[in-house]
C-alpha cells in the first residue's frame, strides 16, 4: 500500500498524521485512496534536550538530527511490524484526506477539536480497544473504524 500512495497535490482537504505508530496505522488502514504524502522536511525542528549535573536539571531545545530522525522511523515501523504491517517507507510526511464537507457537518454538532478527522477516529479507537494495548491487538479496531468512517463519508 505504502507505494501506492501519491504525492499531495494543493487541491482536496488533507490533515496530516503525527509522526508514531499509531498514526501510521491509521494510515494503512485508510488506504492508498485515503492517504496521501509530501517529501518531509526536518529543516528548524527541535528537541527538548534535558541534563543533569551535580544535581542539577537544565533543559534546552537543540536542533532535530538526523539520528533523530532514524530513531523515529524505527520506532515507526517496529510498531507497525508488530501489527504485522509492512514497514512505512521514510522521507515522507503522511496525511488522511477529509471527506468532502465533513468538517461542516462536524462543526454544527461539536466544538473544533471534534473537526479533526485523526481526533474523531482517535476517539473511536479508543473507545473500542477496551485493555487491548498491543499493535497486534489494536489493528482489527483500527481497520474496521478507519474503513467503517471513510465508507460512510
Amino acid at each position: 500500500m505504502w507505494n501506492e500512495v501519491v504525492f499531495k497535490a494543493a487541491d482536496g482537504d488533507w490533515e496530516l498524521l503525527g509522526d508514531n505508530g499509531w498514526f501510521a496505522m491509521m494510515a494503512w488502514a485508510a488506504g492508498p485512496d485515503n492517504v496521501r504524502k509530501t517529501e518531509q522536511s526536518d529543516v528548524g525542528r527541535t528537541v527538548r534536550v534535558t541534563h543533569i549535573s551535580d544535581g542539577v536539571e537544565t533543559t534546552s531545545l537543540v536542533p532535530f538530527t538526523p539520528a533523530d530522525r532514524r530513531y523515529v522511523e524505527d520506532d515507526i515501523n517496529e510498531y507497525l511490524q508488530a501489527a504485522g504491517i509492512p514497514s512505512r517507507p521514510s522521507g515522507f510526511d503522511w496525511y488522511l484526506r477529509v471527506p468532502s464537507g465533513w468538517r461542516q457537518r462536524k462543526s454544527q454538532t461539536q466544538d473544533q477539536r471534534g473537526s479533526s478527522v485523526v481526533h474523531a477516529i482517535g476517539t473511536l479507537v479508543l473507545g473500542a480497544q477496551q485493555d487491548q494495548q498491543s499493535p497486534a491487538q489494536l489493528r482489527p479496531h483500527v481497520e474496521r473504524i478507519v474503513t467503517g468512517f471513510y465508507a460512510a463519508a
